[in-house]
């Protein structure tokens, strides 16, 4: 019965954004066709994003887990997570603990692992046989 009530409020959700959101995609592809681009500043972060965005994949929901059921974080007690009771103040916390604990997360796996991994193996075959040629 609560999943039929919540799709009835999600699905009235849908049916209010759904023209607003068509219009913003649609605006979005206008000004790309006619080769209009964000500024160099929101194209940076922009960059700067779509560089975590695979390790954010990859981390954010182990990541969540393990702080939700086995660190108990935000703390809370007993055998049913509070989002289950309904607590919204508890699910704003544990919303913005995970969000930022995948994000210093996956932020570390890109500087630590991935770019020194990339810069690592960047070298072509045909480059390192030039070099043991010399």
């Amino acid at each position: 019965m609560r999943a039929q009530a919540a799709a009835a409020k999600y699905q009235q959700f849908q049916l209010i954004n759904r023209m607003p959101l068509v219009l913003t995609a649609a605006a979005v592809l206008v000004c790309f066709g006619l080769g209009l681009t964000l500024p160099g500043v929101l194209r940076r972060a922009l960059r700067w994003l779509a560089a975590l965005t695979y390790s954010f994949y990859l981390w954010h929901q182990m990541l969540t887990v393990f702080l939700k059921y086995d660190l108990h974080l935000p703390a809370w007690a007993g055998d049913t997570p509070p989002n289950q009771f309904g607590d919204a103040a508890w699910m704003h916390r544990a919303d913005l603990l995970y969000w930022a604990a995948a994000l210093a997360v996956s932020i570390a796996a890109y500087y630590g692992i991935e770019k020194p991994a990339a810069r690592r193996f960047s070298k072509t075959p045909q480059k390192m046989c030039a070099q043991k040629a010399r």
